[in-house]
């Protein structure tokens, strides 16, 4: 199992093209777990640094939990860390546990960067304080 998880995550950095939601200097979101994984593997050369540890948001639904990632990267030339977050893992149906086993097991296997677990109440409070400061940034003309 873990062989075949680790030639697809191959594969994605390959073959997928990464889709970015939002970005911004501080944070990069992506639409699904995928999209962030092929970014990584895309950018690796410019990666400095992982930050650690890496989180895994959740949300309680009434069938399960939804996921949400978050890993920071230092970029070359070297200046702060970088968010990248995605979403969309569950532990309840098909695509969506497939898409939590791949987010694990490249943070924790192939980054070798632990991962904690938070409530997803503190990632959106991560985001309103970017978009904040991200929307002082364009009032000052940054």
């Amino acid at each position: 199992m873990l062989n075949v998880i680790m030639d697809e995550i191959g594969e994605l950095g390959r073959n997928w093209e990464p889709r970015v939601l939002y970005r911004s200097r501080e944070c990069i979101i992506f639409i699904e777990v995928e999209d962030l994984i092929a970014w990584i593997l895309r950018n690796r050369r410019k990666i400095a640094a992982f930050r650690v540890p890496a989180y895994r948001f959740y949300v309680s639904e009434e069938t399960g939990r939804r996921y949400y990632y978050q890993v920071e990267v230092r970029l070359f030339p070297l200046s702060g860390y970088v968010k990248l977050i995605a979403g969309d893992a569950t532990d309840y149906s098909g695509h969506g546990s497939h898409d939590k086993v791949l987010a694990e097991t490249f943070i924790e296997k192939m980054l070798g960067v632990i991962i904690e677990s938070r409530p997803a109440s503190y990632l959106i409070d991560e985001l309103i304080a970017s978009l904040v400061k991200s929307s002082k940034q364009v009032e000052e003309g940054v």
